[in-house]
């Protein structure tokens, strides 16, 4: 259909759109042309005709052990023995004459003076390798769409076979439209491709990456222009928006058809699919996770398809939600996961921040959101596109709670040391129910701790204790005897203040609370807020506040400062397992001395690496 000069196309289709037109564009392409390769250059090739032994398989008969070759019937009798009249030396491989029906041993030849005897009668043919007694010539060895690997073409080369009929390899151009300076010297750097390269099989695609383009809006077109004549697939990469730079829609149209503009798809919304010549040009948002999305969806699928091998199929598996989930009412979006393995069941987590390779590389796995649903709810099922083998995901160990300093150094530590298990870290406190659990307690709780979760250890539970750190006021007025939360009311104190939902914000709220006191009765409660410790320590030191709430830490080197431990700050991890190896494993990591090093200096590590179990 045309519409004036230009094709119709469909803009922003749904998900189940796309996937239905791929299909039938799929399902419309030819096989490739087939081309005659050397049997040493067919690893990765398919073969586009049946293939039949072209001679006998081995091709000669030859010795399977070092001795002698002999003929049976030219044995005579010596008395015990079996004199060899007439004979051959041969080594292990090599030729034996058709004259001789065995190969004795070298080991079970008797050696008098200039003659060799045996001491027992060999069978017939023992120890030779017959001509053809493998493969006759003439005999079939593999199908016509057979994917040549290793130990296929091992077994041509064995069979006699120079040549073979392959289906050429698909012919794919990325185009990079990108530039971004990586350096003074103003040179770019284009790490979609490389990405994309990495993830091509370079034994089946001849692969042609150009520079990337520049502004030049007919350089561009020329350059895709010529990508199409000589390929079956175009990947432009980025440049598919509606800005004015980008003009991938605009000259696809003008060279081709275009298919769709926009799929409601996130990421990779801003996906253009058409054709030019005879190739299929992806038009693909220019970005990390946008780029390896469409590859493993589309194009590799495309891939697969000219190159006459299976298409690629998800391995997937079913999870329930670990934390309630938003999801976009206008898109399906692609969530990304870490996966956890307990009691037979798979739990899943979702990464909201998944921007780059680096952060893709850390998922397990994805899930499609469903159409028009603004909210998954937690413990629901969803079917989990995998990226990693399972073996990988059961490897991990959930650490929820507050994310800080502890725990982030923790998981770096786990995976510089290239760990059997992978720390996964989540700030959700909702997970507090989950299989495994994290807790904040007062001083006061951990009086008693061993008594408090007996119970829970007594059902198999490890308690792993982290790196505590306390809490309480700071004041630069020696003068002043802070020593509760009453004080603040009964002294004139002015005090500054973090913003709410802080932790030292919330504490000293909680602690108030407790004490039955009106946080508006004390000066400055709601006034002094200021962003962060660094910037509330600095107002102290300036005498624009008396007094502040306020982690040891911050305030530790700071001698004129006199800090009132109040509380304790310590994050517990109570994870459920009764498997002693995954306890083992945990417990390497906890023990290590050098894990220690590994936090800067300034946080107190008082009780690092303990693990209280008890056995049932």
């Amino acid at each position: 259909m045309c519409k004036g000069n230009k094709m119709e196309y469909l803009k922003d289709i749904s998900f189940e759109q796309l996937n239905e037109l791929f299909d039938e564009l799929l399902n419309g392409m030819p096989c490739l042309e087939s081309e005659e390769v050397s049997v040493f250059d067919v690893k990765g090739r398919v073969l586009s005709e049946d293939l039949y032994i072209k001679e006998d398989v081995p091709s000669f008969n030859y010795a399977l052990k070092d001795g002698v070759s002999i003929n049976i019937k030219d044995l005579s009798k010596k008395g015990a023995l079996l004199k060899i009249d007439d004979y051959k030396k041969v080594n292990k491989g090599d030729r034996v004459e058709d004259k001789y029906n065995a190969v004795i041993d070298k080991k079970k030849v008797i050696h008098k003076e200039y003659s060799l005897y045996l001491n027992y009668y060999p069978s017939m043919f023992e120890n030779i390798k017959y001509k053809g007694e493998d493969t006759l010539k003439g005999s079939f060895l593999y199908h016509k769409d057979t994917l040549i690997n290793g130990e296929e073409a091992g077994v041509l080369i064995a069979s006699g076979i120079k040549k073979v009929k392959v289906y050429r390899k698909p012919r794919v151009s990325m185009i990079p439209t990108i530039d971004m300076v990586s350096d003074r010297r103003n040179k770019t750097s284009d790490n979609d491709s490389i990405i994309l390269k990495g993830k091509m099989n370079l034994e089946r695609v001849d692969l042609n990456i150009s520079d990337p383009l520049k502004e030049d809006k007919r350089d561009f077109e020329r350059v895709i222009k010529s990508a199409a004549m000589s390929s079956d697939a175009v990947l432009i990469l980025g440049k598919t928006g509606e800005g004015n730079n980008d003009y991938t829609f605009d000259t696809m149209s003008k060279l081709g058809r275009v298919y769709f503009r926009g799929v409601r798809i996130n990421p990779g919304s801003g996906f253009v699919l058409g054709k030019i010549e005879n190739a299929l040009v992806f038009g693909i948002p220019g970005d990390n996770i946008s780029a390896i999305m469409i590859y493993d969806r589309f194009v590799s699928r495309l891939i697969s398809k000219l190159s006459v091998t299976d298409t690629k199929k998800d391995k997937t598996l079913y999870a329930a939600l670990l934390s309630d989930t938003p999801s976009s009412p206008y898109c399906k979006d692609f969530v990304f996961v870490n996966l956890f393995l307990y009691n037979e069941n798979y739990y899943a987590l979702p990464i909201y921040e998944v921007n780059s390779a680096a952060d893709y590389l850390k998922a397990d796995g994805y899930f499609i959101s469903k159409e028009k649903q603004t909210l998954l709810n937690r413990g629901e099922s969803l079917e989990i596109h995998l990226l990693k083998d399972r073996k990988d995901i059961n490897k991990n160990i959930l650490f929820t709670g507050r994310k800080n300093h502890f725990n982030t150094s923790l998981s770096n530590f786990s995976e510089n040391k290239r760990s059997e298990i992978s720390l996964v870290l989540s700030q959700d406190k909702s997970l507090a129910e989950s299989y495994i659990e994290s807790r904040e307690y007062f001083l006061k709780d951990f009086e008693n701790k061993f008594d408090y979760f007996k119970e829970e250890l007594n059902k198999g539970k490890v308690i792993i204790e982290g790196a505590s750190e306390r809490y309480g006021f700071a004041t630069n007025k020696k003068y002043l005897e802070i020593v509760s939360v009453t004080d603040l009311v009964s002294k004139d104190v002015k005090i500054g203040n973090l913003p709410k939902n802080t932790f030292s914000r919330s504490s000293l709220e909680g602690l108030l609370k407790a004490k039955n006191i009106n946080h508006g009765d004390i000066k400055g409660f709601g006034e002094n807020v200021y962003k962060n410790e660094k910037v509330l320590l600095s107002a102290l030191l300036e005498d624009k506040i008396d007094i502040c709430f306020i982690s040891e830490r911050e305030v530790k080197n700071h001698k004129s400062i006199k800090f009132i431990p109040i509380i304790v700050k310590e994050n517990d991890f109570i994870i459920n397992c009764e498997d002693k190896a995954l306890i083992d494993m945990i417990q390497s990591i906890f023990t290590d001395e050098s894990l220690k090093g590994f936090l800067s200096e300034d946080y107190d590590t008082e009780n690092l690496g303990k693990i209280s179990r008890i056995e049932r």
